[in-house]
């Protein structure tokens, strides 16, 4: 039982880090977008709405990138065993 809860949570912690990561890339990324139209017509085009998308995308992306690198650690684990 012990070792189901540190690979849970081994998961869980790859999942929010992956999330994390990818959003505020986003995020960074979109923002950056803005800043030159901004500089090149005066008008800043971000807004909360960006930010929940960037959230989104970041959820949608790192929930299977966290889970991929979880399944990869478990095969090559299982490889040094042999």
């Amino acid at each position: 039982m012990k070792k189901f809860m540190i690979e849970l949570s081994i998961i869980i912690k790859l999942i929010t880090y992956q999330s994390l990561t990818i959003s505020i890339i986003t995020a960074i990324i979109k923002f950056s977008v803005a800043a030159y139209f901004f500089h090149k017509t005066g008008i800043l085009h971000f807004n909360e709405r960006d930010m929940f998308s960037s959230i989104k995308v970041g959820l949608s992306a790192g929930l299977p990138l966290g889970f991929g690198l979880w399944i990869l650690n478990e095969i090559e684990k299982s490889r040094n065993d042999e």
